[in-house]
């Protein structure tokens, strides 16, 4: 079973020059987030691969979703669960604009509203894909 990417940092475990950027979230938190998003990502891509699947089993929308992220934030695939934290899945690189890139192709591809992405960070991955869904229902064919 594969289980949601997740981060935790617990902050009396830094040290240093880390403990000093503890209260600067994005030059710390942010860079540790993304390297264990990274880390996580590359586990699954083995994960897959000793299953014989080359990647999750997603319908074509959540899989043309995954790919529109993966390549705005540069994360190594796009072997995202439906139960991903956007959140996580949308942590842009310290001083990075690619979360909002990722966002405007997705708003611009799918035809959904910026009001529909707002509560993005408490979303996890298949809740986008049904909004998303349900924005292109909406327009029609």
């Amino acid at each position: 079973m594969v289980r949601p990417l997740s981060f935790q940092l617990d902050v009396r475990s830094l040290k240093g020059w880390r403990a000093a950027l503890r209260d600067f979230p994005v030059l710390g938190t942010i860079s540790r987030c993304r390297r264990s998003v990274r880390r996580q990502l590359k586990m699954r891509e083995r994960m897959f691969a000793a299953a014989g699947h080359r990647e999750p089993d997603l319908d074509p929308l959540a899989r043309e979703v995954a790919e529109v992220i993966r390549s705005h934030l540069g994360w190594p695939n796009s072997n995202f669960i439906s139960e991903d934290p956007c959140a996580l899945l949308f942590c842009a690189p310290p001083f990075g604009m690619q979360d909002v890139a990722a966002l405007v192709e997705i708003s611009e591809r799918f035809h959904i509203s910026d009001d529909e992405l707002d509560d993005l960070d408490s979303l996890v991955f298949g809740e986008l894909v049904q909004r998303i869904r349900k924005a292109l229902d909406r327009r029609g064919p």
